[in-house]
């Protein structure tokens, strides 16, 4: 598991301040029931935490921490030239 998967699991949890089991190929709608609302945060909890921005033609509502942990890596990468 690479670290910006496990952040993206850690910040996950955080929100639903419960231990809950996130897999990271699980929709994270659907699997562990995070509202539309609660995806949106999460998204923006993680652009500020890694100082990305999350485009909103990658987002989608049946987004998996896989998703974001990838998005991430992109963006991240990208802006070091790969």
């Amino acid at each position: 598991m690479n670290d910006y998967l496990k952040e993206v699991i850690q910040k996950v949890k955080e929100m639903l301040s419960e231990d809950v089991a996130v897999e990271g190929d699980a929709p994270l709608c659907a699997e562990i029931g995070l509202t539309s609302m609660q995806l949106a945060q999460l998204a923006y909890e993680l652009e500020e935490a890694f100082d990305v921005e999350i485009p909103d033609a990658a987002f989608k509502s049946d987004m998996t921490a896989e998703d974001f942990a990838e998005i991430i890596r992109s963006e991240l990468e990208g802006e070091r030239g790969g």
